[in-house]
């Protein structure tokens, strides 16, 4: 009986963690899910692309400051990418060791010369307003495939978790906590050198 009461007591608070831990990833994905459903609602409307990447320069750059004054809570919150990872997480072992500092500034780069490479190639694309308030992701065999393209990429995301590990796409790939960083490095010297 003793033993039996000694073998099962260290599980006791793995199981409470586990639900604990359960709970506040299903309120996150709640959170995650709201955003995915307003940004995709945005993205409908018909909007110049121009415009469009304004406002995305504006939304990202709030954001980078207001983590780099209160922290990443966008990260563990309302990032979706994020999110699907932490469906993943009974798969997750980390497989390989890098520097992440040089995958996410190779990812920085390609973000920021996607669009104007993208629109040197397209220039109707700057004003472009086709996309409908109201869109029928089956209306279309191209849409048809749009969407499975989005859903493949959000299933690599959640799976990469068996290769980097818990979150480890967030690590390796993401530069949103590199940028935040540096803004916040610059903000700890100012601060100091004013003390």
């Amino acid at each position: 009986m003793e033993a039996h009461l000694a073998a099962s007591t260290p599980t006791a608070p793995a199981t409470t963690n586990a639900k604990k831990r359960l709970k506040i990833v299903w309120k996150r994905m709640a959170i995650q899910l709201t955003f995915i459903f307003v940004h995709v609602a945005l993205i409908k409307f018909a909007i110049p692309n121009i415009v469009w990447a304004i406002i995305g320069l504006a939304f990202w750059g709030t954001l980078v400051v207001l983590a780099a004054k209160s922290g990443r809570w966008v990260c563990s919150t309302f990032c979706w990418l994020g999110g699907i990872q932490d469906l993943f997480y009974g798969l997750a072992k980390k497989r390989v060791d890098f520097n992440p500092k040089i995958s996410q500034a190779i990812v920085l780069a390609i973000l920021f010369v996607w669009v104007p490479i993208a629109w040197a190639f397209h220039s109707e694309a700057i004003t472009d307003m086709t996309e409908s308030p109201i869109h029928n992701p089956l209306r279309s065999t191209e849409s048809f495939l749009v969407q499975a393209g989005h859903f493949l990429v959000l299933m690599s995301v959640g799976l990469s978790v068996t290769i980097l590990g818990a979150r480890g796409a967030c690590h390796y790939l993401c530069p949103f906590g590199m940028v935040v960083q540096t803004f916040r490095n610059r903000r700890l010297r100012a601060r100091a050198k004013n003390q």
